[in-house]
């Protein structure tokens, strides 16, 4: 006869609790939901072998003037950090518990189909949201330290980190540290699914003047802030 764990007993965790606490489990989501919204219209089935994938990327040194359209935006944003149709609220990266600390704001300065602007990507509704319009043109000056080979770029992908989703359940030092982990499984993602769209993209480690980006994105710098950008266009 086979004895079975009873219901506590199988809800343990390895830290000793009987039942996770609801903060550990729970997976947040960040929304703006007075602001406009343009709703995602990603393709489901890849342009390219993964092989194929993986031999051509690289980091782009140059960038064309080509525009972007809704449904290039909508393909990097939803593969690289969506929610995957298969896995209930799981997304397509790694993410250490399913905390998800990451949020990422397109500033879309290239595009055939939506305004230029800072927006943000509204994971589970699948929408990136306008936080603010303008053109923006010398962007690039602010952001980037080499700002003259990115002022081609169609669009910047800021990530951000809101630290305490991670740092409620694993502590300060082991919180972090996943995050950061986490911030190269989303970045690779977005490196190859622009890469599988025929567009040019380069991760870019270092801001030029972090404080002024915490200023122009409307955060506190303290429980969220950016800390990965990727220039992506033709």
């Amino acid at each position: 006869m086979v004895k079975r764990d009873s219901p506590s007993r199988r809800n343990s965790s390895p830290d000793g609790y009987k039942v996770w606490p609801e903060t550990w489990t729970r997976i947040y989501y960040k929304a703006y939901p007075r602001f406009p919204r343009f709703f995602l219209i990603p393709d489901r089935d890849a342009p390219n072998t993964f092989s194929e994938v993986l031999h051509q990327r690289a980091s782009a040194d140059s960038f064309g003037t080509t525009q972007l359209s809704l449904k290039q935006i909508s393909n990097i944003l939803h593969f690289s950090a969506g929610i995957s149709p298969l896995r209930k609220e799981r997304r397509f990266y790694a993410s250490g518990g399913a905390r998800y600390p990451l949020e990422i704001y397109p500033l879309i300065l290239k595009s055939s189909d939506i305004p230029h602007g800072l927006y943000h990507f509204n994971v589970k509704d699948g929408a990136l949201e306008l936080l603010l319009a303008g053109k923006f043109k010398n962007i690039a000056k602010n952001l980037c330290s080499d700002w003259r080979r990115w002022t081609e770029v169609s669009m910047f992908l800021i990530v951000t980190a809101v630290f305490t989703r991670n740092t409620v359940k694993y502590g300060e030092t082991k919180g972090t540290k996943l995050v950061l982990i986490e911030s190269g499984f989303l970045g690779h993602n977005i490196c190859l699914v622009s890469t599988a769209l025929d567009l040019s993209c380069r991760p870019i480690g270092g801001f030029r003047d972090e404080e002024w980006l915490i200023r122009f994105m409307d955060i506190d710098g303290i429980s969220e802030r950016p800390i990965y950008m990727f220039a992506v266009g033709s």
